[in-house]
Formats: C-alpha cells, sequence, structure tokens
C-alpha cells in the first residue's frame, strides 16, 4: 500500500511539473530564462515554511539559480500570484474539482476571487458569493452563499 501512495505522489508530482512548465511557456519564472524538463526546477512562490501549499497554485518553474536566491522569502503579493494561479488552473482543468461542479466553480471563479488564507491543510479562496476550499492536489470543497445563482 506505501509503494502505491508513494508513485500516485509521484505521478502528481510529474503532472504539476510538466503543467508549470507549459504554464511558464518553459521559462524561469523569476529571470525568463529558457529551461528544459531537465534542468527546471519548481519553486513553492509562497514558501512551504510560511505554509504554502504543494499545488500547482502555488508551484512556478523557475532555474536553480533563482530558486537558491530566492529560498524562503516571502513574496509581497503572494496572495494576488496565489489567486491568479487558482483562477487559471481551474480554468486549464489542471485542478481537479467535485463531481458535477465545474460550471458553478466556473462562474464563481469568474466572479472574482478576492482573497486567500490558509486554514491548515486546506486554501480556502473567497469571493463576495462563496467560498471555494482546495487541498495541494484538488477542489475539495464549494460553498455559496444565498442568491449566488443571480449573483454578477
Amino acid at each position: 500500500m506505501a509503494a502505491r501512495c508513494a508513485m500516485h505522489d509521484y505521478v502528481f508530482d510529474k503532472t504539476k511539473r510538466r503543467y508549470c512548465y507549459l504554464r511558464e511557456r518553459g521559462r524561469c519564472f523569476y529571470c525568463g530564462k529558457r529551461l528544459n524538463m531537465k534542468n527546471a526546477t519548481l519553486d513553492h512562490y509562497l514558501p512551504k515554511t510560511a505554509g504554502g501549499p504543494d499545488s500547482v497554485y502555488d508551484l512556478v518553474l523557475c532555474c536553480r539559480s533563482c530558486n537558491r536566491q530566492k529560498g524562503d522569502a516571502v513574496p509581497e503579493d503572494w496572495q494576488q500570484h496565489v489567486i491568479d494561479s487558482f483562477c487559471r488552473a481551474v480554468a486549464d482543468g489542471a485542478l481537479p474539482l467535485p463531481p458535477g461542479s465545474r460550471e458553478k466553480v466556473l462562474q464563481a471563479v469568474a466572479q472574482g476571487v478576492q482573497r486567500v488564507t490558509l486554514e491548515g491543510e486546506l486554501v480556502r479562496f473567497d469571493g463576495a458569493q462563496f467560498s471555494l476550499y482546495a487541498d495541494s492536489h484538488r477542489l475539495v470543497r464549494a460553498v455559496y452563499r444565498p442568491g449566488f445563482s443571480q449573483a454578477q
């Protein structure tokens, strides 16, 4: 059983790496240097030491030099970056959603995510009429406030 979990994590890591590579168009997020899959690294934009999730919305493709230079620094714009990356991952289909929720989640994201909050193992994305909860691999729960479907 442990071997299956380890392989499952490996597949998720390869998929995340490939997604980030394509999203950044094969370039270092920080310096723009052209990278290939072998010399590229993944950096937690909000460092794990600061609670950053191990998800595509917090990972950026970068060169080893930039990754070392950034280290555990917390960028001032981490919240907006994570919100933007989350919205893109949802739109790209890179973040698995609960069954039957795609249209409603896309509608929520289109209305705008205004705030991100770290809640232990989960990350909460709030808009005026909704809260979306994600773990490191998928969206696990969506809560819509009364009147959501009519909200524009």
